[in-house]
């Protein structure tokens, strides 16, 4: 921009920030005036809940709103952070406003009470119902709540959810640019990646905890190997989430590196202490006998999306009892991971997502593969699910260099964020369809060496221009000259 429109941009920045600062200033001063006067009663007297409406949950998202957008004038002020980092304040707002404006029109919220009442378990000392199917981490954080109601603890969580969208756009954008991606290429890639997303939708909406296992994932991958303690925390915290992420760990033991490895056996100890000190054995042992008895507390579900969810559905459908074919999901499984096992060999001779030296190359190489092998894993996998795989699905953007495979990606990016969830053999496996056709992208393009046509319009315009402005920034389609003529 010109230095004439940077005080321009100045100007409409300080109008909109002293307009904002001082309508948010009279309307605390209005508040506090009438809770003076009348205290609450006479505060209750200026407000009206409109229909289909809850009050409580409509003042957080305006509030919350209002100040997402101050914040973002706040930022957007200083020249240097406008600069470096506008385009991901921008794309978080934008979301942000998005989403939050969807959840205020939402009367009903879904699986919250599910952690509300194995938190209460939990404090009345009984057993996690059968439904609870995580490690009792969560839970036992949610233990101190509980004297304050469910209400609170459903506000909490809603707004946890909320900030955790952000911080997921960040974290997203972030990685994108350790993978090599322009600044530019990834605020759009993330941008276009949240701005319809129905996993994204349905975790708001039934405030599932999968964005915060998405930021942990995230932030162990960014964190390595500069921050191996952090990186190694995060993956543990996410695994006492939901088991599943302990699969990730198989990119650390792959670039053979003991010391994380330590720190993350050390985190995966502690953590368990949280729930071991102040309640036992018990809550672990609930765990596994709910995992055992997973079908039982599901049933069948056509919008269950996983291998298991397929089989038990097929056989449902044509007049078989689901529970006598449970050891064919483990047949297909095996026959998944044998070509996925092929897929992340190749991609790991090829290196086609980064370049970086070993330990880290081999992290950040093998991970977006073992993603989609930990998803598909899953014994369950709901529509909010795939909010923890969009890595794979943006890296390969990158990658894509034929009408085959632009046209292949297109198919798998609508069946698994577009779809609206719905019920209706076979169809609503969608979402399932679409992780196999990305891991078969995962191979089809692992010879392209981060050189598809998206790359090269996108990146190439901006490399000249992200080396003068970011020293760190390196150029994304050429190896090591070193490596190359070794």
């Amino acid at each position: 921009m010109s230095v004439g429109g940077e005080k321009v941009l100045d100007r409409v920045l300080t109008f909109v920030l002293r307009f904002w600062s001082f309508t948010s200033l009279a309307m605390l001063m209005f508040a506090g005036m009438m809770w003076a006067i009348g205290g609450k009663g006479l505060l209750v007297r200026f407000c009206q809940q409109g229909p289909y409406s809850i009050f409580p949950l409509t003042m957080a998202a305006v509030g919350l709103i209002w100040l997402t957008i101050g914040v973002a004038v706040i930022l957007l002020r200083f020249p240097l952070l406008r600069q470096n980092h506008g385009e991901v304040i921008i794309v978080t707002l934008a979301i942000l406003l998005l989403y939050t404006n969807i959840l205020r029109e939402r009367i009903t919220y879904g699986d919250f009470w599910d952690y509300v009442k194995a938190a209460q378990n939990l404090y009345y000392g009984e057993t996690l119902h059968q439904r609870y199917l995580y490690p009792p981490l969560l839970a036992t954080a949610l233990v101190p709540l509980v004297p304050l109601g469910s209400k609170v603890i459903a506000g909490i969580l809603w707004l946890a959810n909320i900030l955790a969208l952000g911080l997921y756009i960040v974290l997203g954008i972030m990685l994108l640019r350790r993978y090599g991606f322009s600044r530019h290429f990834a605020a759009i890639a993330v941008f276009t990646f949240c701005l319809v997303n129905v996993p994204i939708l349905r975790t708001l909406g039934y405030v599932q905890v999968n964005l915060h296992l998405a930021n942990l994932l995230l932030i162990s991958l960014w964190a390595y190997p500069k921050y191996r303690p952090i990186s190694a925390i995060a993956l543990g915290l996410s695994a006492h989430l939901k088991g599943s992420p302990l699969l990730l760990a198989l990119a650390f033991l792959l670039a053979r590196d003991w010391r994380w490895l330590g720190w993350f056996a050390v985190s995966l100890c502690v953590l368990a202490l949280v729930t071991l000190m102040p309640f036992g054995t018990q809550p672990f042992a609930d765990f596994v006998r709910n995992a055992l008895t997973i079908y039982q507390a599901n049933g069948i579900n056509f919008r269950e999306n996983s291998i298991d969810s397929l089989v038990r559905s097929t056989a449902f459908v044509f007049g078989m009892d689901p529970d006598t074919v449970n050891a064919m999901p483990i047949f297909l499984k095996v026959l998944i991971f044998l070509f996925a096992a092929i897929v992340l060999k190749k991609t790991l001779q090829n290196r086609p997502y980064s370049f970086e030296a070993n330990p880290s190359g081999v992290v950040l190489n093998s991970a977006p593969v073992l993603i989609l092998i930990l998803f598909l894993s899953s014994p369950l996998i709901w529509e909010h699910h795939p909010v923890f795989v969009g890595l794979p699905y943006l890296l390969l953007l990158r990658q894509l260099s034929s009408a085959t495979e632009f046209s292949a990606y297109a198919i798998a990016f609508f069946l698994q964020f577009h779809v609206p969830t719905f019920d209706l053999y076979p169809w609503s496996f969608n979402r399932l369809m679409s992780t196999l056709l990305v891991l078969w992208l995962c191979y089809h393009t692992a010879k392209h060496n981060q050189n598809g046509v998206l790359s090269r319009i996108l990146n190439e315009g901006q490399i000249s221009l992200s080396m003068q402005t970011d020293p760190t920034v390196a150029p994304t389609h050429t190896r090591d000259v070193a490596e190359e003529e070794g």
